[in-house]
């Protein structure tokens, strides 16, 4: 996500595994990447893509879901300048 900062890098995988976890839509989860990014200096812009079908075979009467979070992240003021403007 950012080659810059791995340590944010790993901190937004954490927050999407994290929000998988605890049954979060992809909604959801994006508003807390959105946080997340803001809280360590970025502007995150997210973009989702969701894919649903019923006609698997294997997982008769199931519907499967997977989805695809595009994240693109850009410098932005610090958490303490959104909260404090001078």
């Amino acid at each position: 996500m950012t080659k810059q900062r791995s340590d944010v890098a790993a901190g937004m995988n954490g927050v999407v595994a994290k929000g998988f976890e605890r049954g979060l839509s992809l909604e959801a989860i994006r508003r807390e990447l959105i946080d997340y990014a803001l809280i360590n200096g970025f502007v995150a812009f997210i973009r989702i893509h969701e894919v649903r079908t019923d006609d698997m075979p294997s997982f008769p009467g199931q519907t499967i879901l997977t989805g695809m979070l595009i994240v693109d992240l850009k410098p932005g003021p610090a958490a303490t300048e959104m909260r404090h403007p001078a």
